[in-house]
């Protein structure tokens, strides 16, 4: 009890006036929610109180937002004109649950004063099960959905088609246009995880020699990512300037890259870990900044701050001082506190303190 009033008094003596605080709501695969499947009124009412129980401790915790997963495999925890209703909420991908859970989400966290951000995988479409419903038929029929070639069950929407990116926006719209929401972000997928190949092989060479590119490959790709994040803050700002538009990357990037946006190099500060979302995701966040396509960026950076080679204090200064450098946007830390979670120790919450005072001061 002494450690935890100490811990606390540590930190509200240091609180800043205007501070974000935020988590992560997974519901891929059901990893924080919905732990029940809506089967009939009693299911779905408990699924609602999953949902109430995580918001409860959340306000109790002094947090003041949520970002809530609702597309995670090209489907939909609403109701949604373009995608189906996704797995985790029935059991049967396409099925009704009989409740929308994002209007549900929306207007129970703002109850409690916390803002309500959906968290959308833009391209992400299988790691493994192929999808049937009338949705998914007709974009392989369209020739939309390519797979990985180092890891063929992973699956993504063809980021270099042009009907990826309008129906990608049009997601983004409805959502927009349906749920009084006050964010949106996307995750760290974009090309398939653990890379693809760059050469005549690839499933998208023939789209790269089609476009009649200088490019190389690796940079048209990520063009083809910068051009989606583009055309998503666009559609936002003609919208709803309200809503912000953050992404969270890799929590390492820029050692691939610094050069061209003329930022130190991740190194210089300590950073010493590869960049490997650069050529293996397509993935290049310092350009979402240099553009300003973004409100926000939100790196996971899960390590901790004596880590050997991506320590969290060194990481979050090189974070801060790139966004702001390169777009004057908002840079807020994703930690992990799975650590806590495997060992409540006192070390281990000195360790959160730490990363948190590392945020204030650097940010």
């Amino acid at each position: 009890m002494l450690l935890a009033f100490l811990l606390c008094s540590t930190l509200l003596a240091e609180q800043p006036k205007y501070e974000f605080r935020a988590t992560w709501l997974a519901t891929v695969s059901s990893i924080d929610w919905p732990k029940t499947k809506a089967k009939d009124a009693t299911s779905r009412a408990q699924q609602q109180k999953e949902l109430t129980d995580i918001l409860d401790k959340l306000q109790a915790g002094n947090m003041n937002a949520c970002y809530m997963q609702v597309r995670s495999l090209c489907d939909a925890m609403y109701q949604s004109s373009y995608e189906p209703w996704s797995a985790a909420l029935t059991g049967t991908r396409g099925k009704d649950p009989g409740w929308d859970p994002l209007a549900y989400f929306v207007e129970e966290s703002h109850k409690r004063g916390l803002e309500a951000y959906v968290w959308l995988n833009p391209y992400r479409w299988t790691t493994g099960t192929n999808w049937s419903t009338s949705f998914d038929q007709e974009w392989l029929n369209n020739d939309m959905i390519i797979a990985g070639t180092n890891t063929t069950n992973y699956k993504t929407f063809n980021p270099a088609l042009p009907e990826t990116r309008q129906h990608i926006v049009a997601v983004v719209v409805e959502i927009l246009e349906n749920y009084n929401i006050d964010g949106i972000l996307f995750d760290d997928y974009f090309y398939a995880s653990g890379g693809t190949s760059e050469s005549s092989s690839a499933p998208d060479y023939d789209d790269y020699k089609a476009s009649g590119t200088t490019m190389s490959i690796g940079d048209w790709r990520r063009a083809n990512v910068n051009q989606m994040v583009k055309d998503v803050y666009e559609a936002i700002q003609a919208r709803r300037p309200d809503v912000r538009f953050g992404i969270s990357p890799a929590g390492v990037a820029g050692s691939s890259s610094y050069s061209k946006y003329s930022v130190p190099s991740p190194s210089s500060y300590g950073v010493r870990s590869s960049d490997w979302q650069y050529s293996q995701i397509y993935s290049d966040p310092l350009a979402w900044l240099k553009a300003g396509t973004i409100d926000f960026i939100s790196p996971q950076c899960y390590w901790l701050t004596s880590h050997s080679t991506a320590p969290f204090g060194p990481l979050t200064k090189w974070w801060s001082y790139a966004a702001n450098e390169l777009g004057k946007c908002h840079y807020y830390a994703s930690h992990s506190a799975s650590y806590i979670g495997s060992s409540d120790t006192q070390s281990n919450w000195v360790e959160m303190v730490n990363q948190i005072n590392y945020n204030r001061e650097y940010t």
